[in-house]
């Protein structure tokens, strides 16, 4: 099947379809299969990942079956089984001696397509030293180069994801990623280490954004959760609906934990929360929060609440957004949930949602503070009309009702 569909019994049934048409990890390197959700910790037990997609330019990033498109200036290097963070495989350099760098190249292919654009480009590394373990990109535009650098891996012995964010030059001709094992090093403060270790490298991920999204070899579908509006929702209100949300970048991009319309949506941009909605000749509006968030990327609780006409949003149980409403009759456009992501748009959330409950009314400020001051996940009460809690698999369990 295209899609993965949990079967609900409610007063009117229902089908709940998650969608992502490729194969995706999680964060701990599994692999999920095709419309397979991916759940990762959450505010409460399990939390579902919704992402935008994104295709890997380093053709070999997991060197699951060879070691094809990379070449070893120096040092020892070898394709290995001993660690890995994705799949089976993963690149193991090695100081051969306290003089001697290990090193691997990735020629990106059509690298003047990157002219003027910013690309991010991760990869996880592993070594019980520090000042070893280092991403680098050396970009040439034909007459000069220009290197710029990750943090040095810990030397925790543990996996630690090395990311780097820039911008090429407009002239640029090559571009290379480059994993280092370094010996020596002498540009950290500090005279390096001396002593001749391994570090292992596995999951190299290049995308042309400006923020790392999770690994994959190839490409990612995008994914997304819709909710059909018999889940408790219709366009004349009222309703409430609530979730908690962790979103991995945030800034100047698009962030959606929910919308019901595409001009109908609760999001955050510029660190701020923002509402859209369209006035009776369709004509689309949008009311950001006073204040941003602080820290953003942590996990927040995220309210509206519509009674048909004023539409309240809450962060944290703080209402940050209140405005009038006088949407088109009949609406032009389908009126469905999706969690995660806006339809018909680029927009996504990019991170996870937890403990989502709808409810068909509006619930009051004080209702509000209370479920947040539990600390607890939200209650199902008599006018709770679908509560999802994500913990770990799409069965009926994860549905609530009275």
């Amino acid at each position: 099947n295209s899609t993965r569909t949990l079967e609900a019994r409610f007063a009117k049934n229902i089908t709940i379809a998650f969608t992502r048409n490729s194969v995706a990890y999680t964060s701990d390197g599994a692999q999920v299969g095709v419309n397979v959700p991916r759940f990762e910790q959450g505010k409460f037990g399990k939390a579902i990942m919704v992402e935008e997609g994104t295709t890997n330019v380093c053709t070999n990033g997991s060197f699951e079956s060879n070691l094809t498109g990379w070449t070893f200036p120096a040092g020892q290097y070898e394709r290995t089984s001993q660690e890995k963070y994705f799949g089976s495989y993963s690149l193991k350099l090695t100081n051969p001696d306290s003089s001697i760098n290990a090193q691997a190249w990735f020629n990106v292919p059509n690298p003047s397509s990157y002219a003027g654009k910013t690309v991010t480009v991760t990869v996880y590394a592993k070594t019980d030293r520090p000042y070893h373990g280092m991403l680098e990109i050396r970009e040439h535009d034909g007459s000069t180069y220009k290197l710029t650098s990750s943090n040095w891996h810990s030397g925790s012995g543990q996996w630690e994801k090395l990311t780097l964010t820039m911008t090429f030059r407009s002239t640029v001709t090559d571009i290379q990623i480059q994993l280092l094992n370094s010996i020596g090093n002498t540009q950290t403060v500090g005279d390096g280490d001396n002593t001749p270790t391994s570090v292992y490298f596995d999951g190299v991920l290049f995308e042309q954004k400006p923020y790392a999204t999770s690994f994959i070899d190839g490409t990612r579908a995008v994914e997304d959760l819709t909710i059909p509006t018999a889940g408790g929702l219709n366009d004349r209100g009222p309703w409430t609906i609530e979730c908690w949300g962790k979103t991995n970048n945030a800034g100047n991009n698009w962030r959606m934990p929910f919308s019901v319309w595409s001009k109908f949506y609760v999001a955050l941009r510029y660190n701020k929360p923002v509402f859209s909605w369209a006035d009776a000749n369709n004509t689309q509006k949008w009311k950001y929060a006073s204040n941003p968030i602080n820290n953003v990327t942590d996990w927040h609780y995220w309210v509206l609440t519509w009674d048909g006409t004023i539409a309240r949003v809450y962060v944290d149980a703080i209402k940050v957004i209140e405005v009038a409403t006088d949407l088109p009759n009949p609406l032009p456009g389908p009126w469905t949930l999706d969690i995660g992501r806006v339809k018909n748009n680029n927009n996504y959330w990019d991170g996870l949602i937890d403990d989502l409950r709808i409810s068909s009314r509006a619930r009051t400020d004080e209702e509000i503070a209370a479920a947040y001051a539990s600390g607890q996940p939200l209650p199902v009460d008599a006018w709770t009309t679908l509560k999802l809690d994500f913990n770990g698999e799409y069965t009926e369990r994860c549905i609530c009702i009275p």
